[in-house]
């Protein structure tokens, strides 16, 4: 599918800061698609201002790439973008051209998957951790990217839920910083021994 056959919708999402600040990202048209909103990024791109330059990243559950591409913006180092949607891979490879963006690659896999795994290099510094409200895959994902050491011990990872969804982490994380926004859920996890750093 080329892009010039990619359904469309309105041009309604936007780089809050950095290098592309303003530079605006399509949104498709398909319903499993709920970019995060402005602002909920702006919230925990505040948070992370310490810790996103030169960061290791994993978008998953990518969608529109927002969250990843705010992280590149700000000056991560690279952002592994992982969709299972084929649709939503060909529109993110596309933005990262229009940004002339190199330090980022775009895997077409549902997560968790082991396909995936031999397709990252090492450990993610910041992981951005926002699947589909009604798949409950927060538990299972972070499990898989903690088995397969592709996080370490001074790892963040993003999360955003519905506030009436009670969600399981395990043990070992724990709320660094957390929020509500509206009927959101949303903050930072981090390893427990490292809260105080």
């Amino acid at each position: 599918m080329t892009q010039a056959t990619l359904p469309r919708g309105n041009y309604d999402l936007r780089i809050i800061a950095g290098q592309w600040r303003g530079r605006r990202i399509p949104m498709l048209a398909l319903d499993e698609v709920r970019p995060t909103t402005d602002r909920i990024r702006e919230t925990v791109f505040n948070w992370l201002q310490p810790y996103i330059a030169g960061a290791y990243c994993l978008d998953a559950f990518a969608g529109t790439g927002v969250l990843g591409l705010e992280a590149l913006s700000r000056g991560a180092a690279h952002v592994v973008f992982v969709d299972k949607q084929k649709t939503l891979c060909i529109q993110l490879q596309e933005q990262l051209k229009q940004f002339e963006c190199q330090q980022a690659s775009v895997l077409c896999h549902a997560l968790p998957a082991e396909k995936a795994k031999t397709k990252i290099s090492h450990p993610f510094d910041l992981v951005f951790l926002d699947p589909p409200y009604q798949q409950n895959l927060w538990l299972p994902v972070l499990t898989w990217l903690e088995n397969n050491k592709l996080i370490h011990e001074r790892s963040l990872v993003f999360f955003e839920h519905l506030k009436s969804t009670s969600v399981t982490w395990p043990k070992n994380w724990l709320f660094w910083r957390e929020q509500t926004a509206g009927n959101v859920h949303f903050g930072l996890l981090k390893q427990q021994s490292h809260m105080e750093a």
